[in-house]
């Protein structure tokens, strides 16, 4: 991100949703209280990310992140519950994360994993942080595997 030449189509972002095809077992539920044993297995079905996609909903966050790191703009901020006080965890840690793109702003996201709040091993530009993943939205899955052509 902080290779001020490098771009988005010669990035890992780029090439991690390019090429990676994500294969779904798909089973149909006849109630939420049948055992699995039950579920009927409807068949396989193949996800690929079209360039719109990537362009439209992954090439935006890759921008984003990379402004964030170059203009020195990451920060750390409190996660806070409805009545905006900060959370504090069981271990007596206050919940935070890094302002990178959330789910409520698109269909691709980064989020942190770790085992413990304690565990934020990565540093960017000061900011502790969790490892971080780039995620995509259930709903976004779940409308693809309705409607294959979207």
């Amino acid at each position: 991100f902080k290779d001020l030449h490098l771009k988005f189509e010669d990035s890992q972002f780029y090439e991690f949703f390019a090429s990676v095809k994500i294969l779904v077992a798909l089973f149909e539920e006849p109630s939420t209280e049948a055992p699995l044993v039950d579920n009927k297995f409807l068949g396989f079905r193949t996800i690929v990310f079209s360039d719109e996609f990537i362009m439209s909903e992954v090439e935006p966050v890759w921008r984003k992140i990379r402004k964030l790191i170059q203009d020195n703009e990451l920060r750390d901020v409190p996660v806070c519950d409805k009545k905006g006080r900060q959370i504090i965890n069981k271990n007596g840690e206050k919940r935070s994360a890094p302002n990178f793109p959330k789910s409520s702003e698109g269909l691709v996201f980064v989020r942190g994993t770790g085992t413990d709040s304690k565990d934020k091993r990565e540093m960017v530009n000061g900011v502790r942080m969790y490892y971080q993943q780039v995620w995509l939205r259930g709903d976004y899955f779940a409308k693809r595997l309705r409607h294959p052509l979207f």
